[in-house]
C-alpha cells in the first residue's frame, strides 16, 4: 500500500488549515480509522485514490493508539471527526460561508429540514442539503451548483463518499469537500451520539454497535480484531527490521 500522509493538528488548527489552504487549491478531506485500514487492504485501488487525491486526518482512538504502538506516537493529536465538524462549521458560519450537506439515500427530508433549522437557527439559510440518489445523480449536482456553497459535506460512508467525490469533484465549484460519514447526522441529532462518559472511556464504537447491530456488527466484531492482528504483525516486522 502507498504511505498515506495524515495531518496532525488539533481541532482549531485543522479547521484553520482547511479554510486557509482551500483558497489556494481544492481540498478533498476524509478520515483514516481502523475501518479505512480494512478497506485499503481489501481494495488496493481505493488506496491509490486516497493517496493521490485526498487529505486525511486520523479519526478516533483506535487509529491514534495503534499509531503510537507502531511509530512511537509521532501523531500528537487524536482527532474525532464528530468533534472536528462543529469547530469547522462554527468558523464557516461566523465568516458567512455557505454549507451544503449530502445525505444518504432514504434519509427523512422533513426531519433533516427540522434539524437544520434547530441547529443553525438564524443561520439556517446559509445551509442547504440534498439526498444522494444513484438513479438521479444530476439532480444533486444541479442543486449544489445553484446554491454555490463554500464547502460540501458528503455523508455517504466509506468508500462510497470518496468515490462519489472523485467522480463529481470537477462538477462542484467548492474548493473544500469533506467526507464526513455519519458525523453530521450526529451533529444534527439524526443519530444519537454516545454519552460523554462512554466517549471518555473510548467505547463509543460499542454504543454505536448497540444502536445499529445489523449494519455495524461486521465492522466492529470482525474488523477490530483483524485490525489489531495486523497492527501487531507490522510491529513485529518493524522490530525485526531494527535488529
Amino acid at each position: 500500500m502507498n504511505r498515506l500522509n495524515i495531518l496532525d493538528y488539533d481541532y482549531p488548527e485543522l479547521a484553520n488549515y482547511l479554510l486557509n489552504m482551500n483558497v489556494m487549491r481544492k481540498i478533498l478531506l476524509t478520515y483514516y480509522n481502523f475501518n479505512t485500514y480494512g478497506l485499503l487492504r481489501s481494495n488496493p485501488s481505493f488506496n491509490n485514490e486516497l493517496y493521490n487525491s485526498f487529505t486525511l486526518h486520523v479519526d478516533g482512538f483506535g487509529a491514534y493508539y495503534f499509531s503510537k504502538i507502531l511509530f512511537e506516537n509521532k501523531l500528537k493529536h487524536n482527532i474525532n471527526g464528530s468533534d472536528l465538524y462543529p469547530v469547522l462549521i462554527h468558523k464557516l458560519i461566523c465568516s458567512g460561508k455557505r454549507i451544503f450537506i449530502v445525505f444518504p439515500m432514504l434519509s427523512n427530508v422533513k426531519q433533516i429540514e427540522k434539524s437544520i433549522c434547530n441547529f443553525f437557527e438564524s443561520n439556517y439559510k446559509s445551509v442547504d442539503f440534498g439526498i444522494y440518489n444513484e438513479n438521479c445523480p444530476d439532480e444533486l449536482l444541479k442543486k449544489i451548483k445553484i446554491f454555490e456553497p463554500y464547502v460540501v459535506f458528503v455523508g455517504l460512508g466509506q468508500p462510497y463518499q470518496e468515490l462519489w467525490v472523485l467522480k463529481n469533484k470537477d462538477a462542484i465549484s467548492s474548493n473544500l469537500i469533506v467526507c464526513c460519514g455519519s458525523g453530521l447526522e450526529f451533529l444534527l441529532n439524526q443519530k444519537k451520539r454516545a454519552p460523554i462518559g462512554v466517549q471518555k472511556l473510548k467505547l463509543e464504537w460499542a454504543y454505536r454497535l448497540v444502536q445499529e447491530p445489523k449494519r455495524l456488527w461486521k465492522r466492529y466484531i470482525l474488523g477490530i480484531p483483524v485490525f489489531i492482528f495486523h497492527v501487531f504483525v507490522q510491529k513485529t516486522n518493524l522490530m525485526f527490521k531494527k535488529d
